[in-house]
């Protein structure tokens, strides 16, 4: 990755979702440099097959979403791989 970036660790929980067809498949956290955890990522099935939403803060204020952290680089983008969704 850019700038020296590592992913170090990837936690995936399934989640048990109250329908059959849930879109929230499972959890995610992931640790960067082993210093750095992103918690709050889901992994969702969409039109277009599986995908990765970044956490969200809500301003009550302005009453509408946005992102809390999101990837810069395609390098953590690219999460949605076979590699880490195979088991959904």
């Amino acid at each position: 990755m850019k700038n020296g970036l590592t992913l170090t660790e990837i936690n995936i929980t399934l989640a048990k979702p109250d329908e059959e067809d849930a879109q929230i498949k499972a959890f995610a956290s992931l640790v960067l440099n082993d210093c750095f955890l992103v918690q709050g990522i889901r992994i969702v099935s969409g039109k277009f097959g599986l995908f990765i939403s970044w956490p969200r803060m809500y301003d009550p204020i302005q009453k509408r979403g946005f992102s809390a952290c999101f990837p810069i680089y395609n390098d953590l983008s690219d999460l949605r791989s076979e590699e880490h969704t195979s088991e959904l």
